[in-house]
């Protein structure tokens, strides 16, 4: 049986060899459906894809897919979610510059807040605080970009 400590250092581990560049909060600033909170984040997502790599952004020209794994906090009062981001540098230059503008205009009540990692084990630590409580598991978000495929 796995115990909520094992889960959380394999979560950890999990999240490490990602090698996030960067790590984000998107904050909704009211209580949020659990599909609305889900569907909000794939859609910031794949505009982003869509504004950095063009209308046909699953044939763009990338060696790894963008990748973003995250904890949502406080789904009772605060619905938030702590992100980290593995992701181009176009990418992650976009996220820096517009990454804010662009969750506003998805949620005109939220926060975004972004950040380069510079000590990645204390912003892993952090973010899988949570992993102990019961059904944690079933907070996570977890988003990837689909691989690119060759123009034809």
């Amino acid at each position: 049986m796995i115990i909520a400590k094992d889960l959380r250092r394999e979560v950890k581990n999990w999240f490490g060899s990602l090698e996030p560049q960067l790590f984000v909060t998107h904050n909704f600033g009211f209580l949020v459906s659990p599909e609305t909170r889900e569907r909000s984040m794939r859609r910031f997502y794949n505009r982003m894809q869509s504004r950095v790599h063009g209308r046909n952004w699953n044939r763009r020209d990338a060696d790894q897919p963008m990748v973003a794994v995250g904890v949502w906090e406080h789904l009772d009062s605060n619905p938030h979610c702590h992100v980290l981001i593995s992701a181009s540098d176009a990418e992650s230059a976009w996220l820096l510059e517009e990454g804010n503008k662009s969750w506003l205009w998805l949620q005109p009540r939220g926060q975004f807040d972004i950040g380069a990692i510079e000590a990645p084990r204390k912003v892993i630590s952090y973010i899988t605080k949570e992993i102990y409580q019961l059904n944690s598991q079933d907070q996570l978000f977890v988003y990837s970009a689909p691989p690119a495929k060759p123009a034809k």
